[in-house]
């Protein structure tokens, strides 16, 4: 219409007819209904309006043991993995989600919980074809609460409480860190703490043993040469280095009769770590036992030659057809700090 002939109720009627278009529109235009958030560790999710969570797997992904605090958003993050192809890190999700209710309410059963075992059961049907593999990559599990982390195997039938500063590579199908012999199946899992830098001898800064500190900026490059030398198979499973503490759990199925018993377990352990005449000369290796567990010392080597004393402090368990180690390794100059985790860990320690 000609702007000329237009009369004063012409632009009342387009407000009108704007109000409108808005009102109709609103039901067409793609409204996310959501914010985005950050977990714990810095990883990705979408909360709804409605209070649904939905948690992103992107590049920023890394897998986490369960806080008691974000219960929701951890299930939806076991849901992600399993829509994502992660069957394992999933079930191993829910199993320490299901601890997590257990730690947190006791005897108490909230909706949260009755989900999460719907869904750990829904994931262990459909991967019932894989039993071994899941028995192996998803056991034990664990949980953090405040600053405990508590550790769980129901298979082994054993419980654990330390503290939550462990770093720990989950493990995977391609390095499972497990194996079967003639007569026993065996897995371990390892965590460790970097000894903060400034307690090192200057002349212990090698390459080898830098420390990541969080804020460096080869930061990435340094987590993942660690991590290459973490997984190495040419090291085998029980590498100790002298710029960290090492925890070592050990598990062991023996489904024929044992050939070991409380008194000898141990010798299966050190014939995994290679421990014989031959190494005892070489590395000056002593063990002494002291009230319920051992205590072992040997020399660490770097590659130009320099020696650094190692301690390690260990427990074993054989019950019926399972066997248990609990170790703690670290350099000798560390012994008060790695007494003081030992005391700890055996102090909520329970073994059936």
């Amino acid at each position: 219409m000609d702007p000329l002939l237009r009369g004063t109720w012409y632009e009342d009627e387009e407000q009108k007819e704007a109000v409108l278009y808005n009102r109709v529109m609103k039901y067409f235009r793609p409204n996310p209904h959501f914010v985005w958030k950050t977990d714990l560790h810095g990883r990705n999710y979408r909360f709804y309006k409605d209070g649904r969570v939905k948690f992103l797997i992107d590049r920023d992904f890394r897998e986490v043991f369960p806080d008691v605090s974000q219960l929701d958003v951890h299930e939806s993050e076991a849901k992600a993995l399993a829509e994502y192809g992660e069957p394992y890190s999933a079930i191993r999700l829910l199993k320490g989600i299901g601890l997590c209710y257990r730690f947190q309410f006791g005897k108490l059963v909230p909706e949260g919980y009755r989900s999460a075992t719907e869904e750990l059961s829904r994931l262990m049907k459909h991967m019932a074809h894989k039993r071994g593999e899941v028995d192996d990559l998803t056991d034990p599990y664990g949980c953090t609460k405040k600053n405990i982390l508590k550790i769980e195997s129901e298979p082994f039938r054993f419980s654990l409480e330390t503290t939550d500063d462990w770093k720990h590579y989950f493990p995977e199908p391609e390095t499972p860190e497990s194996g079967r012999e003639e007569d026993h199946v065996w897995k371990i899992r390892r965590y460790y703490q970097s000894i903060p830098f400034k307690e090192q001898e200057k002349e212990h800064t090698t390459a080898e043993t830098t420390k990541i500190e969080p804020g460096d900026k080869n930061e990435f490059s340094q987590r993942e040469e660690w991590k290459n030398i973490y997984r190495s198979q040419s090291e085998k499973f029980l590498y100790y280095r002298p710029d960290r503490i090492l925890f070592t759990i050990g598990l062991t199925y023996h489904p024929v009769a044992a050939v070991y018993n409380s008194k000898n377990y141990f010798q299966l352990w050190d014939l995994k770590r290679g421990i014989n005449p031959r190494t005892i000369w070489e590395i000056n290796f002593r063990r002494r036992k002291e009230e319920d567990f051992y205590v072992s010392r040997f020399d660490y080597f770097h590659k130009d030659g320099r020696k650094a004393p190692m301690i390690f402090l260990e427990k074993y368990y054989l019950r019926e057809n399972r066997g248990l180690l609990f170790s703690i390794a670290g350099p000798e100059k560390q012994i008060d700090r790695i007494r003081q985790i030992w005391s700890q860990l055996n102090q909520k320690l329970i073994v059936e």
